[in-house]
């Protein structure tokens, strides 16, 4: 019994001692441990003096020392290996001991497994600060372009109800100056179709002064033909006056002849003769006077014709000017419709834009509304960011109060093996896990030809235990029956670290197997494609042969 009580009072004060250190490294600070540690150590030894006299029959003074030596170094590791491995020890005394020891190191592995997980969480929750952060970065970032455009829209929105007050009372002038000139078409219409009569009535008279022109030149015509009658009638009498004459010559030369008888005669002769002269100058005026009238006459005749195509080239133009008149009335009466269509577009315009005026108050008013709640919101976004500043304080704080807890539960087992010692450990165990990885089996994860190959392959080996397949989702796929196949290994070190694409080799820690300290191995085992598929992985310590 006395032996027993021994015992406790070792692990208790190890337990304490572990409990004083994991507080003193949360209060950040090694100094208050010296008074505790005395505390420990005088419990440690007033266990070994109680036991003393009771237990000779079963330790040794020697066998005592040398646990209560390496207790109180902390070196758990030793006295485990000193129970375990050392000759002479009694049995008795290795039963007593050996469940004090398996309780420590639970207690070892469930730190370092809980530092480890909370390091992996607290990882996440970094990353997700770290998202968070960003996201408020760019919330704010955004708000503040959210707020400039915000203010833009409202003043874009003040300029357009602006411009449509401007447009509205420009389409108001518009339909007025529309039906300005709709009246002023319809007026231009009117004087079109009262131009047209005149015009037509025109046309009417230059069409008879035509028709009179013709009937001008006609007579013209005749009367040169008739003047043409009366100068060869003329042309008849100065022939008749000649011979007239030239008989009177000849009577009064027959008179003379005759002499007294024929002087009466000869007077009558002379008279002839000069009624020949009379009808001859008479003849010859007339003739002048029949070749100036047929002159004249020709003269009017031309200018009649030239008259007739005058006339005739003005009724031409004037039934131009008829048609461009009517075109232009027509045009007038097209402006006129599509003025009237323009004044009703119009007027569905001045509707509209009423309505767009009244949309345009309303944006401004929701640019309004809306450049206040993105300063509201800023102003929560800047309350997010304070309250992310201070996470990430604590968070910092988290991972400090993990690494001084995975550093108190590591210099338990930091000194297991010596580094030539693990590095040939890990060079052998990881040489088996790269053959396996290697084979197609594994590569395209048939379960059903692995599984043998797999429960196979590690059996006599001198250091590999527990192994097992892990999936991407961290969730086992075959391994050790000892393991929990509905734990989570996704968070440990050696997943993460194969995940990276490399062989890996982690720190010594309490082995949730084996409740002893080891070391894990793993690698990645890829496809064909050279993708990552799965994970092989065991834990590695030289603690007899593995299964």
């Amino acid at each position: 019994m006395r032996l027993k009580g021994f015992l406790i009072l070792i692990l208790v004060g190890l337990v304490l001692e572990f409990l004083v250190a994991s507080y003193c490294l949360m209060r950040g600070s090694l100094r208050e441990t010296g008074f505790f540690m005395v505390l420990v150590a005088s419990g440690l030894a007033l266990g070994l003096l109680g036991a003393l006299g009771g237990a000779r029959e079963v330790i040794s003074l020697e066998q005592i020392g040398e646990c209560a030596r390496l207790f109180g170094k902390g070196d758990i590791v030793g006295a485990d290996l000193y129970l375990t491995r050392r000759r002479g020890v009694p049995s008795k005394a290795r039963d007593l001991m050996l469940p004090a020891l398996d309780a420590f190191f639970r207690l070892i592995g469930s730190v370092q497994r809980s530092s480890e997980e909370l390091n992996h969480f607290i990882a996440l929750l970094e990353d997700g600060i770290g998202v968070h952060r960003k996201g408020l970065r760019e919330i704010s970032h955004a708000m503040n372009e959210v707020a400039s455009a915000a203010d833009e829209e409202s003043g874009v929105a003040q300029r357009v109800a602006n411009g449509i007050e401007a447009l509205n009372s420009l389409a108001q002038e518009i339909v007025g100056v529309a039906s300005k000139v709709m009246g002023l078409a319809q007026d231009a219409g009117v004087l079109a179709s009262q131009a047209l009569d005149k015009v037509d009535s025109l046309l009417g008279d230059i069409r008879q002064v035509a028709s009179s022109n013709d009937e001008t030149a006609d007579k013209v015509l005749k009367l040169s033909e008739e003047m043409e009658q009366i100068n060869r009638f003329v042309e008849t009498l100065t022939e008749i006056a000649e011979q007239t004459n030239l008989l009177a010559l000849n009577a009064a030369i027959e008179a003379a002849r005759a002499g007294e008888s024929g002087r009466g005669f000869a007077v009558v002769a002379e008279e002839i003769r000069k009624l020949a002269n009379r009808s001859t100058s008479s003849a010859l005026e007339i003739a002048n006077l029949v070749k100036g009238i047929r002159e004249r006459g020709k003269e009017a005749s031309n200018d009649v014709v030239k008259g007739a195509v005058l006339v005739r080239e003005n009724v031409r133009k004037g039934e131009e000017v008829v048609s461009a008149i009517r075109s232009f009335s027509d045009a007038f009466l097209e402006v006129r419709d599509s003025l009237a269509l323009i004044s009703d577009r119009v007027k569905e315009q001045v509707v509209k834009i009423d309505e767009i005026s009244q949309e345009a108050g309303r944006l401004a008013a929701a640019s309004q509304e809306t450049a206040a709640s993105v300063e509201e919101i800023t102003a929560s976004v800047s309350e997010q960011s304070s309250a992310t500043e201070e996470m990430e304080r604590y968070v910092k704080r988290l991972v400090d109060m993990a690494t001084r807890f995975r550093n108190i539960a590591d210099q338990y087992t930091r000194g297991t093996w010596s580094e030539d010692a693990k590095e040939r450990m890990a060079k052998e165990s990881l040489g088996t896990l790269l053959k396996l990885a290697e084979l197609p089996e594994f590569k395209s994860l048939d379960l059903k030809r692995l599984v043998p190959i797999f429960d196979n392959a590690f059996k006599g080996h001198p250091y590999i235990k527990t192994p097992l397949l892990v999936g991407l989702d961290g969730k086992i796929i075959h391994a050790d029956s000892r393991l929990d196949r509905s734990v989570d290994w996704s968070f440990r070190s050696w997943f993460k670290g194969a995940l990276k694409g490399s062989p890996f080799v982690g720190d010594t820690y309490v082995s949730l197997g084996t409740n002893r300290p080891a070391f894990a191995i793993s690698c990645p085992v890829k496809n064909d494609r050279g993708e990552i598929v799965a994970v092989l992985a065991a834990n590695v310590d030289d603690r007899g042969v593995g299964a």
